[in-house]
């Protein structure tokens, strides 16, 4: 009943209903221009439905070579686009920190080798759940409506 605070509506809350959840590979190659890129699984607390795969790709500047695994916290949905600042350290963990046009939109923690520091322009875009489950049920209709019209006669012939 209480999924949107994870049961425990006394300690936790999310007026908005659109706070995400998420785990992110990710590869940053910027040598003063280049691309940082994203993919992972978002979990959308308020909405299961909505949770699934996401891609995240944008133009950057500076200069950072990266690759990482780890997570991050949304306070807003994650699709969209956002600005980001990344940190690759040489130690291995790389610090991701976004903003979009409503102000601070989430921080992303990833390990992995990698060093640099970058400013992007990203754009992310899910595949969720009800995405494919309305793919498929569009698939199955329209399959089905070929089949009857293969096995129906035409009355003209």
């Amino acid at each position: 009943m209480y999924e949107y605070c994870l049961n425990d509506p006394i300690n936790r809350y999310d007026f908005s209903g659109l706070q995400d959840t998420y785990i992110i590979g990710e590869l940053d190659l910027v040598g003063i221009t280049g691309m940082e890129f994203g993919v992972g699984f978002v979990f959308d607390w308020d909405s299961p439905g909505e949770s699934g795969v996401f891609f995240s790709y944008g133009f950057a500047a500076g200069g950072s070579v990266g690759v990482g695994i780890g997570g991050g916290y949304a306070p807003n949905d994650v699709e969209g686009t956002a600005t980001t600042f990344d940190i690759n350290t040489t130690f291995g963990v790389s610090s991701t920190v976004s903003s979009d046009k409503s102000g601070f939109n989430g921080v992303a923690v990833t390990v992995g080798p990698g060093g640099g520091a970058s400013g992007a322009v990203t754009t992310t875009t899910t595949v969720s759940v009800n995405d494919f489950l309305n793919w498929l049920d569009k698939a199955y209709k329209e399959t089905m409506l070929a089949l009857y019209k293969l096995a129906t006669p035409c009355p003209w012939r």
